[in-house]
């Protein structure tokens, strides 16, 4: 739908009778649901989706303009800067998210999966709270969100950090609704080169969130079932034991990027809390 929405920005998109989208199936949830209403507007009375398609009668449809989605290209969110601003205006004053703000809030989570295929968790949060201590982040909360969130779920957890660590997960399309600078560290049980770079990285640069890939952690084939293909085919389904020097290495360089844009956030006088315990 963010591919309707970045084509109907265009000067010269037609006015529609119909938006017809033959591969994807109906919105389903309450969060999906009100997602692709006020996304589609006025459009979504006159939307057809796969099941729809499939009850139409067999014969030839004559069409006098056609716009198509490049579909090779399915995760990708936004193609240049000026998507990124429009979508941010969009969730100002539709979705009514504040996005004034120039940076980020310093607020440190880790995005957990509670459903699906494969948890994909971390096995050693000791590596993970010692790295944060050396680079000045001294709290962090552990959040998810499911299916059964409301679109205002979803935006509550993914418009509110400064800084998320998450497993390869279908969770991180919810980036659309991150602030500016936010920095996104994808952490995998997987080898370098493999499924590089993520599909969910892909126009994230666009509007303004740091997205990078920390791989070569070690995974724990076991917590993953073989008729998965964990070992070979999918091997970002897997539990797996962080790298201390991988991860440190990656957490530095988006706290380097995010300075670029802001002050450090994570200082303590930027920080308007005193240092305490590690939120579990």
């Amino acid at each position: 739908m963010l591919h309707f929405f970045n084509l109907a920005k265009e000067p010269n998109f037609a006015d529609l009778t119909r938006l017809v989208s033959a591969r994807s199936p109906p919105p389903t949830g309450e969060h999906i649901k009100q997602f692709y209403q006020t996304i589609l507007s006025d459009y979504s009375d006159v939307a057809l989706f796969s099941d729809n398609v499939k009850k139409l009668p067999q014969e030839t449809a004559c069409f006098e303009k056609l716009v198509e989605v490049d579909y090779s290209q399915n995760e990708r969110l936004f193609f240049n800067e000026e998507q990124g601003e429009q979508w941010r205006h969009t969730l100002h004053h539709q979705f009514h998210l504040d996005q004034s703000s120039k940076c980020a809030p310093p607020r440190a989570v880790v995005l957990q999966r509670n459903q699906g295929s494969g948890m994909r968790r971390i096995l050693n949060y000791d590596v993970l709270e010692r790295v944060f201590r050396k680079n000045g982040i001294f709290e962090y909360e552990n959040v998810t969100v499911s299916g059964d969130f409301d679109m205002k779920g979803h935006m509550d957890v993914f418009s509110n950090f400064g800084l998320m660590v998450a497993s390869h997960s279908s969770q991180l399309k919810n980036l659309m609704f991150a602030p500016r600078y936010a920095g996104v560290i994808e952490a995998r049980g997987t080898p370098a080169g493999y499924m590089q770079p993520s599909p969910f990285s892909y126009g994230m640069k666009e509007i303004g969130v740091i997205f990078e890939e920390s791989v070569g952690h070690k995974s724990d084939h076991s917590s993953c079932p073989e008729s998965h293909g964990c070992k070979t085919q999918k091997k970002y389904k897997t539990d797996y034991w962080l790298d201390e020097e991988i991860f440190d290495k990656t957490v530095k360089s988006v706290l380097r990027k995010q300075r670029e844009y802001c002050d450090d956030i994570w200082s303590q006088s930027a920080h308007s809390q005193v240092k305490k315990e590690f939120v579990e």
